[in-house]
């Protein structure tokens, strides 16, 4: 195999560390496709940066066939290169972190439909660690927070989807079990046992606003339930979990939510004319996870200081990795 100069984009033009970042991206997860939602891309911008960053190295580094791409040789011996510079300057950002000292704001992104009672409790255990520092609350969708965290415009983030980049770091925090809520009133909520078959005759009351918060879940909620034969729905529309409630309380309709034992939302909204209980078939849960840039330096940093507190307070036993 010949390898074919190329021409330079610009004459001395200093290599980019997001286009060699892009480069390795794509050798460890095996194919442009794959790597592009990885670094929040798409297809055809990733594939724009490897032909820049090819421009500026003069050669090829993939063989591109209708079967896919492959490293050249020139991208073989660059890529021992490439993985080395990535992982130096990613560890020079975490000990510049250090050495600027501790920042003077703490943002922390909040998923969309996430528990009050269990938002509040992370940012109490929070603000009993950040001195001086002030918190920014910043909403968003779970894509976004994630994107957010990746271009490092927010420190944190609470989700219930789990980031697959190889930036973001995560620890689950919180595994909710899902109960169904239902009036007191029918003849059902007084069985022995309830199975998702036996609500077929209900609609399940909810909010479509809530499922783009928690997309995973809902579609796994969704599946289940087509299977049981539960084909209506009341949409409340907004994320209103009090218009749910009157819903329920009237006997219109049942309700499936995550509930924490400890928790009192949506708990706190099941009154003396309901009634919250398991469901014998659903074995289903809503994890809650916070999420961090890797980059992030592991003990003097903001993930030694907030993280591990946080992961902590829901789990007692669990450790970060450095």
């Amino acid at each position: 195999m010949v390898l074919q100069p190329r021409a330079r984009s610009g004459p001395g033009e200093a290599l980019n560390i997001e286009e060699i970042r892009s480069f390795v991206a794509i050798v460890t997860a095996g194919s442009l496709g794959r790597a592009a939602p990885q670094l929040f891309v798409s297809r055809s911008a990733l594939s724009r940066r490897i032909r820049d960053l090819e421009n500026r190295l003069s050669v090829d580094l993939f063989d591109r066939t209708a079967k896919g791409m492959s490293l050249t040789a020139a991208g073989d011996r660059f890529l021992v290169h490439a993985e080395r510079l990535v992982e130096a300057y990613d560890d020079l950002q975490r000990h510049a972190t250090n050495l600027v000292g501790a920042p003077s704001r703490v943002r922390v992104g909040i998923g969309p439909a996430m528990n009050a009672w269990l938002r509040d409790r992370v940012m109490t255990t929070i603000r009993a660690r950040c001195g001086t520092m002030s918190i920014e609350l910043v909403p968003g969708s779970n894509l976004g927070l994630i994107r957010s965290l990746h271009d490092k415009e927010i420190d944190l983030a609470l989700l219930h989807q789990r980031p697959i980049s190889p930036q973001i770091c995560s620890e689950r925090i919180l595994e909710q079990p899902t109960l169904i809520a239902l009036a007191k009133s029918l003849p059902l909520a007084h069985a022995r046992s309830i199975s998702l078959r036996d609500l077929r005759e209900l609609p399940f009351v909810t909010s479509s606003a809530l499922h783009s918060g928690t997309p995973m879940y809902y579609a796994a909620l969704r599946s289940l339930l087509e299977e049981a034969g539960v084909a209506r729905t009341i949409d409340v529309g907004p994320p209103d979990w009090f218009a749910i409630r009157d819903h329920v309380v009237g006997g219109s309709g049942f309700t499936i939510a995550a509930i924490s034992p400890e928790s009192n939302e949506p708990g706190a909204l099941w009154d003396s004319a309901t009634v919250v209980r398991e469901v014998s078939d659903l074995h289903l849960s809503l994890n809650t996870f916070i999420a961090w840039n890797s980059s992030l330096p592991s003990t003097d940093g903001v993930l030694g200081r907030l993280v591990q507190p946080v992961v902590d307070e829901f789990s007692g036993s669990s450790r970060l990795s450095a």
